[in-house]
C-alpha cells in the first residue's frame, strides 16, 4: 500500500489562494490606445515685432524774408525762409527780425538791430529798433516798401496781429520815406514790393 507524502491544505489556506486567483482574473489590461497620452510642449507666443513710433511733430518754425531777383534786370522782390521758433512769441519776434537783419540778402539797412517786439491787446504790435534804421534807411519807393514789408510781414505772422507800430529807440518816428511811420502800418497781404497803404493815404 502506497503512502501520500504532504501536506494537507487547510481551508483557510484554500480561500487564500482562490481570492488571489479571483483578483487575477479581474485584472484590467490596458491597450495600448488606453494609454495617456504625454501632455504637448507649450507653444511660446512669438515675440511681438515692435512698432516704429510716428514721426514726432515738426519744430514750430517762423518766417523770415529776403530780396531776390528773378532775373536779369527785374525789380527785387522778397522771398520766405523760415526758421526755428522760439516758445515766447515776443521772443520769436525778435530773433526773426535780427536773423533778418543779419542775412547777406536782408532787405534791412546795415546795422539794425530789433530791441524788442511787443504785443498789445487791441492787435497792434510795437517793434522797437536801434537808431540804425532811421540813420541808414533806404531812399527810393521800392526799396522802402521792401523794408517795410519784411518788417511788417515778419511781426504780423503772429497771431491776432493786425498792424505793426514802428518805433527807433522806443520813440515813434518818421523814417524819411514815403509812408507815415509814426502811426501803425497794416500786415501786407500778400507780401509783394509795395506796402499796404492806410484807408486816407495817398
Amino acid at each position: 500500500m502506497s503512502r501520500f507524502v504532504g501536506r494537507l491544505i487547510l481551508p483557510a489556506e484554500l480561500a487564500v489562494m482562490a481570492g488571489i486567483l479571483l483578483a487575477a482574473c479581474n485584472r484590467t489590461v490596458q491597450s495600448p490606445a488606453d494609454t495617456p497620452k504625454p501632455v504637448s510642449e507649450v507653444v511660446q507666443a512669438p515675440t511681438p515685432v515692435p512698432v516704429d513710433s510716428p514721426d514726432p511733430s515738426p519744430s514750430p518754425t517762423v518766417s523770415i524774408y529776403v530780396v531776390e531777383k528773378s532775373g536779369e534786370g527785374s525789380e527785387s522782390q522778397l522771398t520766405r525762409r523760415d526758421i526755428p521758433a522760439h516758445e515766447d512769441s515776443a521772443e520769436s519776434a525778435v530773433n526773426a527780425l535780427n536773423r533778418m537783419a543779419s542775412d547777406k540778402s536782408s532787405p534791412l539797412p546795415v546795422g539794425v538791430k530789433a530791441l524788442s517786439v511787443k504785443f498789445g491787446e487791441d492787435g497792434t504790435a510795437t517793434a522797437n529798433f536801434n537808431s540804425a534804421l532811421k540813420d541808414n534807411f533806404p531812399s527810393g519807393d521800392s526799396k522802402e516798401a521792401l523794408t517795410l514789408n519784411a518788417i511788417l510781414a515778419t511781426v504780423g505772422q503772429f497771431p491776432g496781429v493786425k498792424q505793426v507800430q514802428i518805433t527807433v529807440d522806443g520813440e515813434k518816428v518818421g523814417l524819411g520815406g514815403t509812408q507815415d511811420t509814426t502811426e501803425p502800418l497794416p500786415i501786407p497781404s500778400p507780401v509783394g514790393v509795395r506796402v499796404s497803404r492806410r484807408e486816407g493815404q495817398p
